[in-house]
């Protein structure tokens, strides 16, 4: 077996000598039984053997065939083995577990073949030739090879030649050479002429040169020639994209190819500006520098020409239209260039002076567009660019955070501010302190797409809005769940929270609008790169105290309680306040206030001529000098020691804080006034004392607006106001303008910009019995009045007049019926509404009942809100968690039907939410008793009138 060749098959001559091997065997044992006379049956013997030669003789025919490629033949027995393989849908695998032998074996082959063993050798080479060439469908002969053995027709395919594709090699290291580097000397010192720049440095590109530092890094390369040339492009109307010039011939089939300079839309382009030109809006005669080369060459050899050949059909209504301004503040640009001194520009700059960088940004890129695509005339709607952020921090300091519960919902009151999306040019992001639910977020998406309803007077026309408004919950919420951080702290830690507002507020014109002011006010919009609507937060801090109100409304001359402000010691406030008692022997009751609360905290009162003992005496004594003489000091020498004694007495026992939780005594309430500062106010002497809440704004540009006036509506808790009637009905409206226009002017000059909140009160002078108007607080601030008056305005489509003090809204749009005489137009009905508004309802049983069964509950009384009539209750849900606070609002044709459908209401969700054992903390039945005595005076001062 070593000494066969390298070519030959050794497992062909294995089998010979297996076979030969079998004979020599045969042969010995025969001549081995001949010998030892022992009978060997060789019969047996030789079938054993005869049977391994046929074996051998097989597998060697089914070996040769193999090696020779030569088609394997079946039996005609393996027919249903290959029928049973075939109609199983089994993977390769699967199949050979099945059925060991291959795939091949069981195909069926009927032609005959002729035995190989009785042909030449160059028979045996040809069917070996014959049967590789069947073998490889690709050799040219197989398909005739095929087709004269077997009768097989193969489709002709047309192959396409393989292209070889050369293998590239690897390239190692730099595929660059190094670039050159600016020399030392001229590192060290940038004010040496630049080195000389040589071809082989030109050659090495760009980068070298900025590389070396003979380019700056910060130059603005311009390509000479450039790679794109800029020409002006020519508007195309409708009609020219729907029809097709009239040419025959080549031009027909291919109008891309035409030696005329003018085209379809140059003519639809010339006869537009003609119609822009005959509106007073077009392009004046002369064309501007950048389109100039292009007109030149286009118009003055055929100019006649293309004028003739101008159809009335250019001139239908498919062609542009003339522009014409939107309504707002719009700016007018024509051929390009923007007018500095133009009317329109001046009053476009001075609207928008708050953020005036980013328009003049944009509109420098509106001028470079305009001129490279040679636009004659564009309208800049400046309203339709602006999305408003409203953050509802209460920006407080820290102490008084600190002292307030739910700080987070008290900053949520103003959720009502969602309404601003009722002009159609801003978009709301609303920045929530607490966590709200799918259920309050669907309640608030269906509550303002009543909006389509409203306008409309159809129910029907009611969708759930998921746009035009998002709400936004900081992160860092859940991260200081009991730190008394104000929003805009909160935002500022919250990252993924202002990254989310930067994609909103994208390309967008984008201001913050807070509530109390805080200093993360200024770090948010600095992260963010926009602007606040309001005050700076020192100057805001310092004018809302009520020491700074006071300076306000000094420098106003605008009439305020008798009193004294800025109190830091308590030998000033016992002096201060003994003087004032002598001064004004009329005011029975006197206010204490420190100069940084807000609301009814930080406030104190205590009826002196009830509790004084010398108080009696001292009206004696003012009669025995006369009203002229007991203003001399002389003569209040006496009554002034002895008032001074007896104060601090009556005071300690007497008086008593508007919220005993933070000040549970005098002595700690006079502790914190002294230590922040203060001020002593008089009570008015009055029975009947109306507070009224005034909200302006002072825009960037000077002006100033009154944008609500309302009534206040007091609780069980004195000085503390639960709501509001909109608008005011008791105040003269002129004289109401007038303290506005004055108190306006004076917070300008002293660098107040955006929302406050003013707060007067009126009564009647029991001696001159003349109305009188105090001013009493203020607060550079947005205020929930107005958040809910806005809230009012979105659902009614309606305008509050402060100037008149008027609520109108327009009537429900009515079917007009067709009819063959003309009718005389009806003069426009205007319907009169009046509102009770609250955000400062509490009732702890609230928390038992969900949404929605509330809501059912409601509806079942018939508690809901009239599209068509635009009357009814408006529900505003301040949060999820606790569920005890509510907002809510009542519409109707009157005061006295509003009050009344208020204090309705809260009777009814009283009973229904409450057990005769289980009352619940409430202010419910105090606001109803203060209605009802409102109702009382109303129906009184009614009588009155009719009489």
């Amino acid at each position: 077996m070593a000494g066969l060749s390298g070519g030959a098959d050794p497992v062909g001559r294995i089998l010979v000598q297996v076979q030969n091997d079998l004979e020599h065997l045969k042969k010995n044992l025969v001549h081995t039984s001949q010998e030892n006379g022992i009978s060997v049956d060789v019969q047996a013997l030789e079938t054993a053997i005869k049977r391994t030669e046929l074996g051998l003789k097989k597998h060697t025919q089914d070996y040769l065939n193999y090696i020779n490629c030569s088609p394997i033949t079946i039996l005609q027995d393996n027919k249903e083995k290959y029928a049973s393989h075939v109609s199983k849908w089994t993977s390769q695998h699967e199949a050979a577990k099945l059925n060991p032998k291959p795939l091949v074996s069981y195909l069926l082959d009927t032609r005959p073949h002729p035995s190989t063993s009785y042909l030449s050798p160059g028979q045996q080479h040809k069917l070996i030739l014959s049967t590789r060439i069947m073998c490889n469908p690709e050799n040219l002969t197989h398909r005739n090879l095929l087709n004269q053995s077997y009768g097989i027709s193969l489709p002709l395919i047309s192959s396409k030649p393989k292209t070889s594709v050369p293998i590239e090699r690897i390239a190692r290291g730099p595929t660059v050479s190094h670039l050159s580097v600016l020399p030392a000397s001229h590192r060290m010192d940038a004010s040496l002429p630049p080195p000389p720049v040589h071809e082989k440095d030109m050659q090495k590109g760009v980068l070298s040169l900025i590389q070396r530092g003979l380019i700056p890094p910060a130059a603005r390369l311009t390509l000479v020639p450039p790679a794109i040339k800029q020409q002006p492009v020519p508007l195309h109307g409708a009609h020219a994209r729907r029809t097709a010039p009239l040419t025959h011939g080549k031009a027909a089939r291919n109008p891309m190819k035409t030696s005329d300079p003018f085209s379809e839309g140059d003519h639809i382009y010339d006869n537009t500006s003609s119609q822009l030109s005959e509106s007073g809006l077009g392009t004046p005669s002369t064309p501007h520098n950048v389109s100039a080369k292009t007109t030149r060459t286009s118009t003055n050899g055929n100019y006649k020409e293309h004028q003739g050949r101008i159809s009335p059909q250019s001139q239908d209504g498919w062609a542009l239209s003339p522009v014409t301004p939107d309504t707002g503040h719009c700016l007018t640009i024509y051929n390009g260039l923007i007018d500095p001194k133009a009317a329109d520009f001046m009053a476009f700059e001075q609207h928008y002076c708050l953020s005036w960088d980013s328009y003049m940004t944009f509109l420098e890129s509106l001028q470079k567009l305009l001129q490279d695509y040679a636009i004659p005339t564009a309208v800049v709607n400046g309203d339709k660019m602006r999305t408003a952020t409203l953050d509802q921090e209460l920006g407080y300091p820290e102490a008084q955070r600190t002292q307030t519960p739910d700080l987070h919902i008290l900053q949520n009151l103003q959720i009502g501010r969602l309404s601003d999306i009722s002009d159609h040019n801003v978009d709301v992001i609303y920045i929530s302190p607490v966590k709200l639910d799918e259920e309050t977020e669907q309640y608030y998406r269906k509550l303002l797409g009543l909006r389509a309803a409203v306008l409309s007077g159809n129910p029907q026309d009611a969708t759930e809005l998921h746009d035009r408004f998002t709400i936004l919950i900081p992160e860092a919420v859940d991260r200081f769940p009991n730190h008394h951080m104000c929003l805009s702290t909160l935002l500022k830690y919250s990252p993924k929270t202002m990254q989310r507002i930067r994609n909103l507020t994208q390309g967008r014109e984008t201001y913050i609008v807070g509530r109390v002011p805080h200093t993360d006010d200024l770090a948010v919009a600095d992260m963010l790169g926009v602007p606040i609507l309001g005050t700076e937060p020192n100057v805001a801090h310092l004018y809302s105290t009520k020491s700074g109100s006071k300076r306000i409304f000094a420098s106003a001359n605008i009439a305020t309680p008798p009193g004294e402000y800025d109190i830091y010691n308590q030998e000033q406030f016992f002096s201060s306040l003994s003087q004032l008692i002598i001064d004004n022997l009329l005011v029975t009751r006197w206010l204490f206030k420190v100069d940084n609360g807000f609301g009814s905290n930080g406030t104190a009162f205590c009826d002196i001529a009830t509790h004084l003992p010398c108080y009696s005496w001292v009206l004696k004594e003012c009669k025995r000098y006369g009203a002229e003489t007991w203003k001399q000091k002389w003569a209040q020498e006496k009554a002034l020691q002895r008032v001074a004694q007896e104060l601090p007495k009556v005071l300690e026992h007497y008086a008593q804080a508007v919220n005993r939780s933070h000040y549970p005594t005098w002595d700690k309430f006079l502790q914190v006034l002294v230590s922040r500062g203060g001020v002593i106010e008089a009570f008015p002497p009055a029975e009947s004392i109306t507070c009224l809440t005034i909200d302006l704004l002072i825009n960037p540009d000077g002006e100033i607006q009154v944008l609500s006036c309302g009534d206040q509506i007091h609780s069980s808790i004195p000085l503390q106001s639960v709501g509001s009637s909109v608008p005011q009905c008791s105040v003269p409206s002129d004289i109401l303008m007038s303290m506005c226009s004055s108190i306006g002017e004076a917070c300008k000059t002293r660098g107040v910009l955006g929302y406050l909140s003013v707060e007067l009160l009126t009564f009647i002078d029991p001696l001159s019995l003349e109305q009188q108007i105090w001013a009493t607080d203020l607060d550079l601030c947005y205020s929930d009045q107005l958040a809910m008056t806005q809230l009012l305005l979105y659902f009614t489509n309606g305008t509050l007049d402060c100037k008149n003090s008027r609520l109108t809204v327009p009537p429900a749009p009515k079917k007009v019926e067709r009819s063959r005489h003309k009718a005389k137009p009806a003069e426009p009905i205007i319907l009169d509404r009046v509102a009770v508004l609250s955000t400062r309802l509490l009732h702890t049983n609230l928390s038992l009942v969900y949404y929605n069964v509330f809501f059912q509950m409601c509806k079942a009384h018939g508690i809901g809100y009239d599209v068509k009539e635009k009357q009814g209750t408006v529900f505003a849900l301040l949060e999820n968690q606790k569920r005890h606070r509510i907002g809510m609002m009542s519409i109707a044709e009157d005061l006295q039907g509003a009050l009344m459908t208020f204090a309705r209401n809260l009777f009814i969700i009283h009973q229904e939410i409450s057990a005769p054992n289980m009352q619940g903390e409430t202010n419910f039945k105090d606001t109803v008793q203060e209605i009802e005595a409102i109702l009382g005076v109303t129906e009184e001062n009614k009588l009155q009138f009719e009489e």
